[in-house]
């Protein structure tokens, strides 16, 4: 059942176009949705697994028992890459560098990137403050990032003593009030499983994750971590390419609020 699933899946997203799912953009403007290819962006605290997760997208989409090496590209001391992944022509992973902790600065960088404010491939120089709208307005639509995976690591202590959620109240408020969709990829579930963590412990640390990144159940998956020379399971085949329809699913719902956003201040404007 699993194989046939992963082919369904599979053919599904190789052949995806935005609008695939919603079908009707009524607030698009014109030629608006031509050529459009959604924008995934990944975003979590370093080394909480957003490159093994592009990794195992690729594998799964093409089959491969062995993915591409998805490192960080860094320039000068301070300089960071945003790198872009077009997977296919429909969508592109944006895999974001990682932070220890999120404060002003780092903010102020993430929302740029929503805002489409840095481009793909493009330097970000932590040593001088990011320009970008703090309110999302103005911003241009194709540009933007359309969907958000918070990639959090299920194993990491400060997550059980809520030491992130001071840090994330102001980018969760920012998201709910884009109507950006988002996610919450809990990693390193083989840790869990080595620890022996019971069905209640799980279902806690799922909680005190969407506590943090704002996304509903649904929107919650636990995945294991992609590691050179072990097996790539089905299992996990599955579950990333259900992420990434997930994620698709969001980000066409984004799309539609933004436009009905941007149509309802064109009409108060206009008063």
């Amino acid at each position: 059942m699993s194989a046939s699933k992963i082919n369904d899946l599979k053919t599904f997203l190789k052949d995806y176009e935005v609008g695939n799912i919603t079908q009707s953009f009524p607030d698009a403007n014109e030629g608006e949705m031509e050529d459009f290819s959604v924008r995934v962006g990944l975003f979590g605290i370093t080394g909480s697994g957003k490159s093994s997760f592009i990794n195992s997208v690729v594998m799964a989409l093409n089959d491969e028992d062995e993915g591409p090496a998805v490192i960080q590209s860094t320039g000068a001391e301070g300089t960071i890459i945003l790198e872009a992944f077009p997977l296919t022509d429909g969508f592109t992973l944006l895999d974001t560098r990682g932070f220890d902790l999120l404060g002003g600065d780092a903010e102020k960088e993430i929302l740029a990137i929503l805002n489409g404010d840095i481009k793909d491939e493009s330097g970000i120089n932590r040593e001088k403050t990011v320009k970008t709208s703090m309110a999302g307005v103005g911003t241009v639509l194709r540009d933007e990032t359309h969907v958000v995976l918070w990639f959090v690591k299920a194993s990491d202590p400060r997550l059980h003593k809520g030491a992130y959620m001071c840090h994330m109240d102001f980018l969760r408020q920012q998201l709910l009030r884009r109507g950006v969709g988002t996610m919450t990829i809990l990693t390193h579930e083989d840790e869990l499983d080595s620890q022996g963590t019971d069905p209640e412990q799980r279902k806690k640390l799922a909680e005190a994750a969407r506590e943090i990144t704002g996304s509903i159940p649904d929107n919650t998956y636990f995945l294991t971590n992609l590691i050179k020379g072990q097996k790539f399971t089905n299992e996990n085949r599955l579950k990333v390419l259900e992420i990434i329809k997930r994620s698709l699913e969001l980000s066409e719902s984004t799309i539609k609020t933004r436009q009905t956003k941007r149509k309802m201040r064109a009409m108060m404007s206009n008063r």
